[in-house]
């Protein structure tokens, strides 16, 4: 489906909306047919002019956008870079400030190992309290030996493991260590450890001075600094992450050594870099320092959006003004070149509208003639494919016409898709669409076309909030063998298409001579077809339906053809040419309308069933039909009972629950026809509300001769006796086969055992003395 905007002319958006593959073949053939009107016009070195212009300012104003972005960036960097020096000094001091502490608490301790104590500690100001999670001395058995948050229990907790404790029990070193964040296993907080080593009188390992520090502290600079989205980072020499500010949960101890960020730091006091962050993939500007000389360093990150918004705000008020200089330039070149091309793109839409369907845009009946009498005359081999959609009509009853034109041109694009490049595919009107493509090949690379085609129109059709499914059916005539002029071609498609629909539809078929013989007729047919049901001249038998006990319950109706000439029509000839030519629904009226009035007629305790065609339960107003037919003709609805075969249920069972509801509603009786030849029975039992399930005529037919028949039938007597369903069993010929269902419970029976149809006239005996089952055994 094309669409144009509403500037341009309406002839050259019909134009344009021509789709590629038929007469226009995109915007490179549009630009070729056009080129020498402009260059007759002398207007070719005016564009020309209007496009070095405007090339020369869009080439200018980007090399300008991009130079100013450059000079940002540095800006931006040497910004940051100055963020990072700040806080490098700032951060450098705080863990001075930590590490002075230490020195004294590790003197203090020295001095009076006895009676040293913490305590004062929590009266002492200077450094703020809330900054130190705890101040701890820790023995060189790795027990904790005091701490500032109170007396210590029992022998003190096992610290041996820490890192703190384990770098200076194991080094002489007297190092500033400065820990990874760690879970305090009391206080449940993160804290960064800073510790010196103390030592014995007698210069041994004395245990361990240790600070406990919030990590949010060693970022507080970042409360000082205007960065926007950015952020503060410490981290230590072996890469992990000391603190972080914002506080980002997880982040915490990661391992940053294998980032853009610290590995531009090896070596190095200092670096700049732009690259995505590590815990948030934003693009960002990062400075990072060495803080000296403690083992840790300091990044400040900005967020390159915040860095680039003054060059952003700039550069779009920038393109705002050349975008309105080249409008005002374009403006101009085009009501100079629209002038010259109205005409010429007026004509073009009168001849692309004579040729072309409005509603797909595919080729019309006239193009399909004007290139089939043109390939002929070029004597190449050329296939004609003739495709009319299946199930396209409960698209249009059950969503709208609205929906049908969009599965229509879905269904066009489906075949442009598959088409060749010299293909033709054309539109014939309807759901009927036509395809010419060149048979060079060989008649087994049509057929293999013909089945794509099968399988793309048959794959589901996305509507507006619903889904739809059709298929097709392909009739294939070729070129030279089954004709040599356009009108012998495209019958010969059109006969091999009703023998593909005749047999099944979604089928492909290829012509044969005796196809036409064939088609006249089913046309034939078709017209006396309709003279008979104008003449009412078609008529009902009935057969009757038996207990298994014997009484009469009522009777099927059955619609029979007896033509002068023909003699005898079978239903299985009649009733799908009615369907198909549009006379099953006065047809299924008359015939329940007839129904309905003789069963009136009977006594009260007898029904009548009447089949319902796929095409009538389709029909919205069938619910209405049937409750007039009922009030017109006095049948209380309890004593009739329409009869659905399943193959329509498979077909759209959606559109049949409702249609079923529908008649359920009015007090009918439903019955499931043919049950058990269809895929998906038994999910139906428990959608639908039926009264009664009629067993195949197939399935008891096979008694006696198949053992799994009876296993076959007898399962469905007993689910349907489960369910609460009545039960009728079709073609019941032979006494075996009645006893059979006696002994497993059937309900009903019909068959030429019991009863021929017969017609209304004959019926009177058996009203009067009703028939009843032959006797067991």
């Amino acid at each position: 489906m094309f669409h144009s905007g509403p500037g341009l002319p309406q002839a050259l958006r019909n134009d344009l909306a021509a789709p590629p593959g038929l007469d226009l073949d995109g915007p490179a053939g549009w630009l070729r047919r056009r080129l020498p009107l402009l260059m007759n016009q002398g207007l070719l070195v005016d564009l020309g002019l209007v496009a070095a212009t405007l090339a020369l300012l869009w080439l200018g104003t980007l090399l300008h956008i991009r130079l100013e972005r450059r000079e940002s960036l540095t800006a931006a960097e040497r910004h940051v870079s100055n963020l990072a020096g700040a806080s490098q000094q700032i951060l450098a001091r705080t863990i001075e400030a930590i590490d002075q502490r230490l020195l004294f608490l590790r003197e203090a301790y020295r001095q009076d190992r006895i009676g040293f104590s913490l305590d004062f500690l929590r009266r002492e100001n200077g450094i703020q309290q809330d900054m130190t999670l705890q101040t701890a001395i820790i023995g060189p058995d790795g027990r904790l030996l005091m701490t500032n948050l109170g007396p210590v229990r029992g022998p003190g907790l096992d610290l041996s493991d820490r890192a703190h404790f384990r770098v200076h029990a194991e080094s002489p070193r007297d190092d500033l260590f400065i820990s990874v964040p760690v879970m305090g296993r009391e206080s449940k907080r993160w804290s960064v450890q800073f510790t010196r080593r103390l030592t014995d009188p007698d210069g041994g390992f004395g245990g361990v001075a240790v600070i406990s520090l919030d990590p949010g502290w060693l970022t507080q600079v970042y409360d000082t600094l205007d960065i926007g989205r950015g952020t503060v980072t410490l981290t230590g020499e072996d890469g992990i992450l000391r603190a972080r500010a914002p506080f980002l949960s997880g982040t915490l101890g990661n391992d940053l050594s294998g980032s853009e960020a610290f590995r531009s730091m090896v070596g190095r006091e200092a670096s700049v870099f732009r690259g995505p962050s590590v815990a948030t993939g934003m693009e960002m500007i990062i400075a990072a320092r060495r803080v000296r000389p403690y083992p840790v360093m300091v990044a400040v990150g900005i967020d390159l959006r915040d860095a680039l918004a003054g060059h952003e705000a700039y550069r779009r008020s920038l393109l705002n003004a050349v975008a309105g200089l080249t409008l005002i330039l374009l403006v101009g070149g085009g009501l100079m070149v629209r002038q010259r091309l109205q005409r010429l793109l007026s004509q073009q839409q009168i001849r692309h509208m004579a040729h072309h369907d409005a509603l797909t845009g595919l080729a019309n009946r006239v193009r399909l003639q004007e290139q089939l009498r043109q390939w002929l005359r070029q004597e190449r081999p050329l296939a004609v494919l003739a495709l009319d959609l299946d199930r396209f009509k409960p698209v249009n009853d059950t969503y709208g016409h609205h929906a049908g034109d969009q599965v229509l041109r879905q269904v066009a694009g489906r075949l442009l898709a598959l088409a060749g490049p010299h293909d033709l595919v054309a539109r014939m009107g309807g759901d009927e669409f036509l395809l010419l493509c060149d048979a060079a090949a060989g008649a087994e690379a049509v057929e293999a076309l013909g089945r794509r085609i099968l399988a793309s129109v048959a794959a589901p059709y996305l509507l507006e909030g619903c889904t739809a499914q059709i298929g097709t059916s392909i009739g294939i005539a070729l070129f030279p063998r089954d004709g040599t002029s356009p009108d012998a071609l495209l019958r010969g498609a059109d006969a091999a298409l009703y023998a593909a629909k005749t047999g099944g539809r979604g089928a492909l078929r290829f012509f044969l001579p005796d196809m036409e013989d064939d088609q006249r007729e089913r046309r034939a047919l078709e017209a006396e077809l309709r003279e008979a049901v104008r003449q009412q001249t078609l008529g009902l038998e009935y057969q009757p339906i038996l207990a298994c006990g014997g009484a009469l319950r009522g009777f099927e109706a059955l619609l029979r053809w007896s033509h002068p000439r023909r003699g005898p029509v079978p239903p299985a000839k009649f009733i799908p040419l009615a369907e198909e030519c549009g006379l099953i629904l006065p047809l299924g009226r008359w015939v329940l309308q007839q129904a309905c009035g003789d069963a009136a007629r009977w006594p009260a305790h007898l029904r009548v069933a009447v089949n319902l065609s796929p095409v009538q339960l389709r029909d919205p107003g069938l619910p209405a039909m049937v409750k007039q037919v009922l009030a017109s003709t006095g049948l209380p609805p309890g004593r009739l009972e329409l009869e659905v075969t399943e193959g329509l249920l498979i077909e759209d069972a959606q559109q049949a629950l409702a249609a079923i509801e529908s008649l359920k509603r009015l007090g009918v009786r439903l019955a499931l026809d043919d049950f058990g030849t269809g895929y998906a029975s038994l999910g139906y039992l428990h959608r639908f509300p039926f009264d009664r399930i009629k067993v195949d005529r197939s399935f008891i037919g096979a008694l006696g001769q198949r053992k799994a028949s009876h296993a076959i039938v007898e399962a469905m007597l007993t689910m349907s006796a489960s369910l609460g369903m009545e039960v009728t069993a079709e073609g019941v010929e032979t006494a075996e086969q009645l006893d059979f269902l006696r002994r497993h419970d059937c309900d009903e029976v019909q068959g030429f055992l019991l009863g021929r149809p017969q017609p209304l006239a004959r019926l009177d005996g058996l009203l009067l003395a009703p028939l009843s089952c032959p006797p067991p055994g």
